[in-house]
């Protein structure tokens, strides 16, 4: 024990630091028996010894240990709080006692920076705030926050620390697990295909991440700090709109395309907002992700929805979609609309003679020069396997066999040298007044079976 000012006196210093006290030896803990046992027998009791008993039954309830050590080689302990036992595993007579020493507990790799950070606050007089990691009695590691100031005294050379360590392994394990998602996150971040950016109210861009910056052949600092309409002045009016959006509390979703490159790069983007503890926006964050690829298969997809896979020609499927589109258009118009069905005569000669190869040729010769004889709003359809179908809006009966007999006389002087001359049978049919869909296709059909019967190679109108 030590003796004259740093017994009871030496308290307040490390009360100063602690806010409360101490329990020091098992002296203190007789003196406090002492006391409580003679509450009401009218003792006279020191103003010292009371203080020491009530700071002792305060003590029962600190959080940590409170202590008072010399800056030595041991970090020897003068005085310990009981909450020694629950972060050692030592009891603290075994430490008062010197039978164990604190410095032997302190992690082998953090000693040499706990003993150089201890000697600098006692030649300086500054105060300790330190984390470091000990072992403890059953070999588990610990992590410690150890909070004091230096105590000089003329019999302490090596100098007096009072104050608190406490136990930090569980907010230490959490700022490890946290430190390692922000890894994670920051790799995925980093190396994302994707273009991630922050801006704030302003619609200034804070932080922008992942490699999708570079298809657009930029860095990171020509876009950190520019405003939204400085990086996207061309398309600006139309983007401002989402990011309004998102800057009044939105989760938004657009499209966008990048044009300033060949060929152009189609973007999907997605931006929320980004709110403080309060509930404030204070600004949006948004990924865009390119969907060049995705939006090109997705034209295709629809390309080939609607059109023949041999002849590009539209499908018989998009047919039915179309004529009631027409329908609908020439009644609420009062307009004219025909159609020709034609069907190339004795094809299978053609896949017998020259074979199936040679006969996709011949449709598809047959489809451009369909295409290459109608009007950009005329439509022609691929309905069969050598069948073919034309929709004529705004075409009277008269100008459709007109039409029809032109595409006859173009196929029929043409003389391909790979399977020879083609010919073909027309149905022509001008829809009537409130005429079914059906109805109307039917008759054009049977015109053509009639030019077939009647000899091929020939026009005929419908009934």
């Amino acid at each position: 024990m030590i003796k004259g000012r740093h017994g009871i006196e030496a308290l307040p210093g490390l009360f100063s630091v602690l806010g409360i006290g101490l329990i020091a030896s098992e002296k203190s803990d007789k003196t406090r028996r002492f006391i409580l046992g003679n509450i009401g027998k009218n003792k006279k009791i020191s103003p010292d010894e009371t203080r020491l008993t009530r700071l002792g039954l305060l003590m029962k309830n600190l959080p940590g240990v409170a202590y008072l050590a010399r800056n030595d080689d041991a970090y020897t302990m003068l005085y310990l709080s009981g909450g020694i036992k629950d972060l050692t595993g030592y009891d603290a007579k075994q430490f008062l006692d010197r039978q164990i020493a604190y410095a032997d507990l302190i992690y082998e790799a953090d000693r040499k920076k706990v003993k150089s950070v201890m000697d600098n606050i006692i030649r300086k007089n500054t105060r300790l705030c330190l984390e470091y990691r000990i072992v403890t009695k059953e070999g588990q590691i610990k992590w410690v926050f150890e909070q004091g100031s230096p105590d000089h005294h003329e019999s302490h050379k090596e100098g007096l620390i009072c104050g608190m360590i406490l136990d930090i392994t569980t907010r230490k394990k959490m700022e490890e697990a946290l430190m390692i998602e922000r890894q994670r996150l920051a790799r995925v971040v980093e190396g994302a295909p994707d273009i991630i950016f922050e801006i704030d109210t302003h619609k200034t861009f804070v932080n922008i991440y992942g490699h999708g910056l570079e298809k657009l052949g930029m860095r990171p600092e020509d876009i950190i700090g520019k405003t939204l309409k400085e990086v996207f002045t061309q398309s600006y009016e139309q983007r401002d709109i989402y990011y309004e959006k998102a800057l009044s509390g939105q989760n938004v979703h657009y499209n966008w395309v990048y044009n300033a490159v060949d060929p152009e790069m189609h973007f999907h983007s997605s931006i929320g907002p980004l709110y403080d503890r309060s509930g404030n926006v204070i600004g949006a964050v948004g990924i865009a992700r390119e969907i060049t690829q995705e939006r090109k298969a997705a034209i295709k997809h629809e390309h080939l929805s609607h059109h023949d896979s041999l002849t590009d020609l539209y499908n018989r499927h998009y047919l039915y979609e179309v004529m009631e589109r027409e329908v609908h258009r020439a009644e609420r118009y009062e307009e004219h609309l025909s159609l020709i069905v034609l069907d190339i005569d004795d094809f299978k000669k053609i896949n017998d003679t020259f074979g199936h190869l040679t006969g996709d040729r011949a449709l598809i010769d047959l489809a451009r020069k369909l295409e290459a004889a109608v009007r950009k709003s005329d439509m022609v359809f691929r309905i069969g396997g050598e069948e073919f179908l034309i929709v004529l809006p705004q075409t009277d009966l008269r100008a459709s066999m007109n039409l029809a007999e032109r595409i006859r006389a173009l196929i029929e002087t043409a003389d391909d040298s790979e399977y020879g001359r083609l010919t073909c049978s027309f149905g022509v049919a001008e829809r009537k007044q409130d005429e079914p869909l059906e109805s109307w296709w039917k008759r054009a059909d049977d015109a053509m079976y009639e030019a077939k019967a009647q000899g091929k190679d020939t026009v005929r109108k419908a009934e």
